[in-house]
């Protein structure tokens, strides 16, 4: 099941910073996504 998530977890991740610039062109938000990302992958190794 760990392995699913880090798998799973990441491919999300993509698919969301893929659709986050699309709808909004600016550039905090491409920064916030960026960020996120970071978060989250970082929160998926550790896990």
């Amino acid at each position: 099941m760990r392995i699913a998530q880090t798998v799973i977890a990441p491919v999300l991740q993509v698919h969301v910073c893929e659709i986050e610039p699309d709808q909004e062109d600016t550039p905090q938000t491409s920064h916030n996504t960026g960020n996120r990302g970071t978060a989250g992958f970082g929160s998926t190794g550790h896990t």
